[in-house]
C-alpha cells in the first residue's frame, strides 16, 4: 500500500523493504521527499550473525545516503542479540 501513501504529509516512511515484493528503500526514496525508514530484515536479525546485519546495513546506507533512519523494517524481535543491535549502530555511525 506504500503507493497510495506517499504524498502523505509525514517526516518519514517506515518500510519493511526485505519483505517479499516490497520495493526497495532506494525505490520509495526516490518518490518521495520524506526520509524513509528501514534496510535491515527485520523477519532475521534476531538470527543473522553481527557480520550479516552490519552488510546489509552497509547496502542501505550505500543505497539511500541520506533521508535514512537505518531500523528493522517495521518492528524487531525483543530476543534479538545485542551484538546484532550494535552492528546496526555501527554501521549508521560510519
Amino acid at each position: 500500500m506504500i503507493d497510495i501513501l506517499l504524498d502523505y504529509p509525514v517526516a518519514a516512511f517506515n518500510w519493511a523493504d526485505h519483505g517479499e515484493g516490497n520495493p526497495s528503500l532506494a525505490d520509495v526514496r526516490a518518490r518521495t521527499s520524506s526520509a524513509v525508514m528501514g534496510g535491515i530484515d527485520q523477519v532475521r536479525l534476531h538470527e543473522m550473525s553481527p557480520g550479516d546485519v552490519a552488510q546489509q546495513a552497509r547496502e542501505a546506507v550505500a543505497s539511500c545516503p541520506d533521508r535514512l533512519f537505518l531500523t528493522g523494517g517495521c518492528a524487531i524481535r525483543p530476543e534479538t542479540p545485542v551484538a546484532n543491535r550494535k552492528a546496526v549502530m555501527a554501521a549508521a555511525s560510519a
